[in-house]
């Protein structure tokens, strides 16, 4: 039954380790690409991976256009991140840069502070412009070049480039792996370029079969995409490729396929063929970075919107001054407001300040446990976020009412 349907039942190790004995190491366009996203030492320990496999690699033709086209958007992106991180600092800086300084802070502390955010500032500049000058000396992309020269089949005919895209659009139809994901990317795909954006990954899956087919030896193929027409998934647990995609790959092959995620492979490459690459370089390839970007994205509304925050209380504190200066210009002078000493509102200011920072530094623990949650857990941390930004709000209007008495006294 084994040898009838294997894409439906686990390897034993035998199997795996016969598999990565002799198999054809392939990568998709994604999986290279983010080697442009990690930090230096887990670009470089990830390259010394590759060039120690190098005898063993092959890349569909698709995959290396895809590199090359792709490749100048992602530096963009990079480079928009690194401004907005820039952009960021900026914006901290910005109470310190006032007359006086920071009000709850000592101008040591302050000096302190504003060093700190110089010195990562710098950093980030830096940065900035080592990824702005790969537009045009790109360090990565020759290393790339270097181990995948001599490692690319010719393009495909045009004969069967319109055989594979007719056969895409019937697959899709029937929602059969892979590729039916990017279906989205082009209602009505006419022109070639539009075509290969929606059916490569289909491309891409037909010239390693054709590959394994005219070699007859097994793959291991790596992919960073992260939809199901690749992945089966169970309760919004990835259980692993799809049965479909390994039983295909066996049926017109009579080879095996075993299909990674980029950090699997790093750890499978670490205990089978000794690449010196360290469990944080593993860890970093596996920070998920659809949920990366969904996270980042989430985070800056969230940021933005303590931003409004903190414009609308600097706009009703303002108000209330006015409104406390009219008040106490035509009513007496003992109301039961100005009872309380100056010295006991700003303690009760400061006493909702540190709340206020024990809740923020309990909202960042929280948003790293959403990110590295499983999809069906994230329903309850979400609303416990939620929860902690009414608490935030909460106290900015405490906060608010108070700086209102302790400006009516300093009229």
């Amino acid at each position: 039954m084994r040898d009838k349907f294997p894409g439906y039942l686990p390897r034993s190790r035998e199997q795996i380790s016969k598999i990565w004995k002799n198999a054809t190491f392939v990568f998709d366009s994604s999986t290279i690409l983010n080697l442009y996203r990690y930090s230096d030492t887990t670009r470089d320990e990830f390259i010394a991976t590759l060039s120690a496999i190098r005898s063993r690699i092959w890349i569909p033709h698709q995959v290396a256009f895809e590199i090359l086209r792709n490749r100048p958007k992602v530096i963009s992106d990079q480079e928009a991140e690194y401004r907005a991180a820039i952009n960021r600092i900026n914006e901290l800086k910005t109470p310190f840069n006032k007359e006086r300084g920071h009000p709850f802070l000592t101008q040591a502390i302050q000096k302190r502070l504003e060093s700190a955010l110089d010195e990562a500032k710098d950093e980030l500049e830096q940065s900035q412009q080592n990824v702005i000058r790969r537009l045009s000396n790109d360090e990565i992309l020759r290393s790339i070049v270097e181990i995948f020269d001599g490692c690319i089949d010719p393009d495909l005919s045009e004969e069967d480039f319109e055989r594979i895209c007719a056969e895409g659009a019937q697959r899709f139809a029937e929602k059969i792996p892979p590729g039916y994901e990017d279906a989205k990317k082009s209602e009505a795909p006419t022109t070639k370029s539009d075509r290969q954006r929606v059916y490569g990954d289909l491309i891409i899956w037909n010239e390693t079969i054709k590959f394994s087919s005219k070699t007859n030896l097994p793959i291991i193929f790596t992919t960073d995409d992260l939809k199901k027409d690749w992945w089966q998934t169970a309760n919004g647990k990835t259980i692993g490729p799809r049965p479909e995609l390994v039983q295909e790959f066996f049926n017109r092959t009579g080879n095996s396929i075993a299909i990674y995620k980029p950090d699997q492979f790093l750890k499978y490459a670490k205990k089978t063929i000794n690449t010196n690459i360290s469990e944080d370089s593993i860890s970093e390839v596996k920070f998920d970075e659809k949920y990366r970007i969904k996270f980042f994205e989430e985070n800056k509304r969230f940021e933005n919107s303590l931003h409004e925050f903190d414009n609308e209380l600097d706009s009703i504190i303002h108000r209330n001054k006015v409104n406390y200066k009219n008040s106490l210009d035509n009513s007496p002078r003992n109301e039961p407001d100005r009872m309380l000493e100056p010295a006991q509102i700003i303690e009760q200011i400061n006493i909702l300040r540190n709340e206020e920072t024990r809740i923020f530094s309990s909202l960042n623990s929280l948003n790293d446990r959403i990110h590295s949650s499983l999809d069906h857990e994230k329903d309850n941390l979400l609303q416990m976020r939620r929860a902690y930004r009414r608490k935030i709000r909460d106290i900015r209007n405490e906060i608010e009412i108070l700086f209102g008495k302790l400006n009516s006294m300093t009229w």
